[in-house]
């Protein structure tokens, strides 16, 4: 998901591939996931951050390149990939969530 300069860029070459409603609602919400146990106060600017998510749209994992290089590993990465391609369906989230 692009923010709203690289949407700028990229919508004219990836029509159709690009995230382009709701952006800054997605944007703040993956924003609540950039804290770590470093640094645990709000962000003013929201830092890079790579996701791996699942096919039932479920964040296994969540790198902060402040934190350190491992998200650039692409075998790392690639065998979380085939970890999770590898998983056996399981049942879908409640549709409504209650306490």
């Amino acid at each position: 998901m692009p923010n709203a300069i690289d949407y700028l860029f990229v919508a004219n070459k990836l029509p159709g591939l690009i995230v382009n409603e709701g952006i800054r609602e997605i944007a703040e919400t993956y924003t609540l996931f950039a804290r770590s146990f470093a640094e645990e106060k709000p962000f003013d600017v929201t830092p890079h951050m790579e996701f791996l998510i699942d096919k039932q749209g479920y964040i296994r994992a969540r790198w902060l390149a402040a934190e350190s290089n491992a998200w650039r590993n692409i075998d790392v990465l690639l065998k979380q990939v085939e970890l999770l391609r590898n998983e056996k369906p399981r049942a879908p989230a409640p549709d409504e969530h209650v306490h």
